[in-house]
């Protein structure tokens, strides 16, 4: 299905480093900076995307049957864009302005925002194209000619 896209494993390589950048920022932020229930949940997307949706994606057009392709993919796509859409943007209400952010938490929260938008640009992109895939593989029910002329 969508393996034949050209730059698809680009796209998945970069969704796993991301993923793991957010992961190690999230990390570092229950350490250094805060313990809140928004980094958890941050953290929980990273892991998910990093080891479980991503390395999915990538095996399933190659080891599952034709249903799975087509159910699933997209909706793990989906699930995972949505994901990390409200992780970042969770994230990013509790940033402090720019003026005050002065501490090595606060840069590393700025950045898991960055990333975490980044993330979601990326599963938006796969998830356009999984179902671009799907559309396009799906017999036309449009009648042929041969019908039409009886």
């Amino acid at each position: 299905m969508a393996s034949n896209i050209p730059g698809r494993s680009i796209l998945r390589i970069t969704q796993v480093l991301f993923a793991l950048v957010v992961f190690g920022l999230t990390a570092y932020l229950f350490v250094a900076y805060q313990f809140d229930d928004i980094a958890i949940y941050m953290f929980a997307v990273s892991i998910w995307s990093a080891f479980f949706a991503t390395p999915y994606l990538s095996l399933a057009p190659v080891r599952f049957d034709h249903a799975a392709k087509h159910i699933v993919i997209p909706a793990v796509e989906t699930l995972t864009t949505l994901l990390w859409l409200a992780a970042f943007i969770a994230l990013a209400t509790k940033l402090l302005p720019a003026d005050q952010c002065n501490f090595a938490g606060c840069h590393a929260s700025q950045v898991a925002v960055l990333f975490g938008a980044f993330e979601f640009a990326l599963f938006t992109v796969t998830t356009i194209q999984s179902f671009l895939a799907l559309r396009s593989e799906r017999p036309s029910t449009a009648p042929t000619k041969e019908i039409q002329e009886v």
